[in-house]
């Protein structure tokens, strides 16, 4: 748990095998935390409901360098609000999210960046309910999607044998950007 504002960098690669809870909460605003290269997995396999990073109503929240790989959501960012977000201004970058049961990165709020990551193979939750597949969801004003790739997103069959997967979603966007991204080879499962 972060509690405090600063720069908080990843030293190891780290392992968490819980199925519920979140590796790494933020409970703070302007929070850095630089992964090093440095991976959080996590370990409880595909009825995991557990996150990598969240954080709630926070601002200026920077995630970088590294890679969040085998949670429910990799990186969850919520906003209590979405008429009057009290989330805002955050930049992940260079972050790798990869096999991540549901959601790779979900981020709510305004002016927040997502550039330069790589979404891979999100998907395969057994969790009953809403698991169709995001590889990214922003949802709020003026976001930036950028320079990012998709890809291998795992389809969700439903009882009817038809199926849905999401490589990208914006919602509540106005003055949203996505630019020079790339999503490929979405599979099948």
């Amino acid at each position: 748990r972060i509690e405090k504002p600063g720069r908080y960098k990843i030293g190891k690669d780290l392992e968490y095998s819980a199925t519920t809870g979140t590796a790494v909460r933020i409970e703070a605003d302007d929070v850095s935390l630089d992964f090093a290269g440095n991976t959080i997995s996590g370990t409880a396999g595909n009825g995991t409901s557990a996150i990598g990073i969240s954080a709630m109503d926070r601002q200026n929240l920077r995630i970088k360098d590294g890679t969040v790989r085998g949670f429910y959501f990799g990186i969850d960012v919520r906003a209590s609000s979405r008429e009057e977000p009290k989330s805002s201004g955050h930049v992940v970058s260079r972050m790798r999210l990869d096999q991540n049961r549901y959601f790779g990165i979900r981020l709510e709020g305004t002016a927040a960046k997502v550039e330069q990551c790589r979404i891979t193979s999100t998907g395969g939750s057994t969790k009953a309910g809403h698991t169709i597949p995001h590889g990214v969801r922003l949802v709020g004003a003026k976001n930036v999607l950028r320079d990012c790739c998709i890809r291998d997103m795992i389809l969700k069959r439903f009882a009817d044998g038809k199926g849905e997967i999401v490589a990208v979603h914006f919602d509540a966007a106005q003055g949203s950007v996505m630019e020079n991204n790339l999503i490929v080879e979405l599979s099948q499962a």
